[in-house]
Parts: structure tokens; C-alpha cells; sequence
């Protein structure tokens, strides 16, 4: 090894490190968004189902929501359909990523009494 090249290799371990941090980080973000983004897809069709079956949707939507995972509901029933979306506010790290909410939306037809 030639005298210019003292400490390359160091460099070059400490610079692969530190890119392999950043992908490794990344990597466990884009995991944790994606199980948030489905558990917020499964509280909207829990919901959905309730208020599909009740005398008054608004309020048996928002009864499973706030028992599963609380936050904002919006409920809106047209004629033969109910549709319930659920928002979420991403914290920690996931909201580094720009995606600072997730939102889940399921519309099923409302079942006769």
C-alpha cells in the first residue's frame, strides 16, 4: 500500500456505515407506515360493517372507532351505502418521512333492519 493511501479504507467502512444506517432506517419506516396504514384500513371496515347494521351509522362508526383505535371518522350515508374513513396522525420517525397522516376509507351497502 502506497503512503496516499493511508486511511481509505476507514473512510470508505465508516461512509458504507453510514449509508447502510440510512437504508436500514428507512427500510423499518416504510414498514412501520405500511402496518399503520393497515390497521387504519381494518378500524374503517370494522366500522363500516357496525354502521351498516345500525338504526343510526354516525354513531355505531364512531363506537367502534374510538374502542379500536381512536381519531377522526367521517360517516356518510347515501341511499344504500354507508362509508366510513378514518384518519390517523402518523407520529415519531414516520412523520420525518412526509407522510405526516393515513387514511382509510371502505363504503358497504347498509344491510335491511
Amino acid at each position: 500500500m502506497s503512503k496516499p493511501d493511508h486511511g481509505q479504507s476507514t473512510v470508505e467502512f465508516a461512509l458504507g456505515i453510514a449509508m447502510l444506517s440510512v437504508i436500514i432506517v428507512l427500510t423499518i419506516n416504510a414498514f412501520a407506515l405500511v402496518q399503520r396504514q393497515l390497521d387504519v384500513d381494518l378500524v374503517a371496515r370494522e366500522a363500516a360493517f357496525a354502521a351498516s347494521r345500525s338504526a343510526n351509522p354516525e354513531r355505531a362508526a364512531i363506537g367502534v372507532v374510538e374502542t379500536l383505535d381512536p381519531g377522526a371518522v367521517d360517516v356518510i350515508v347515501d341511499g344504500i351505502f354507508v362509508t366510513v374513513r378514518v384518519t390517523r396522525h402518523v407520529m415519531g420517525p414516520l412523520a420525518a418521512t412526509g407522510f405526516d397522516t393515513v387514511t382509510g376509507s371502505v363504503t358497504v351497502a347498509v344491510e335491511p333492519p
